[in-house]
C-alpha cells in the first residue's frame, strides 16, 4: 500500500506481514488527516467465527503460553 503526496513530492509505504489481514481506515470530514490501524481479524471477528466464517473472522486463537508476532514498516521515500 502507498499514499501519494504530490505537494510534497513524496509517498508514504506501508506493509505489513501476512498476520495482518485487514485494515481499518478512518477519514473524518473537513480534516488534513487520516487513520489507518492495520488487524489481524475483522472488525466482527468473533460473530462471524461464531456463525461459520472462519476464514473471513481471521480470528488468531492461542493456546496459553503461545504468543505471534507481526510487523508493521511504514517508509518515507521521493515520488
Amino acid at each position: 500500500l502507498s499514499i501519494h503526496y504530490q505537494a510534497l513530492q513524496k509517498r508514504l509505504v506501508i506493509s505489513a506481514t501476512d498476520i495482518f489481514t485487514h485494515c481499518v481506515t478512518y477519514t473524518p470530514s473537513r480534516e488534513a488527516f487520516f487513520c489507518l490501524e492495520n488487524q489481524t481479524c475483522s472488525a466482527d471477528c468473533h460473530n462471524l467465527y461464531q456463525r461459520g466464517l472462519s476464514k473471513a473472522a481471521h480470528l488468531l486463537i492461542l493456546d496459553p503460553g503461545e504468543s505471534i508476532k507481526g510487523v508493521i514498516q511504514l517508509h518515507l521515500e521521493p515520488l
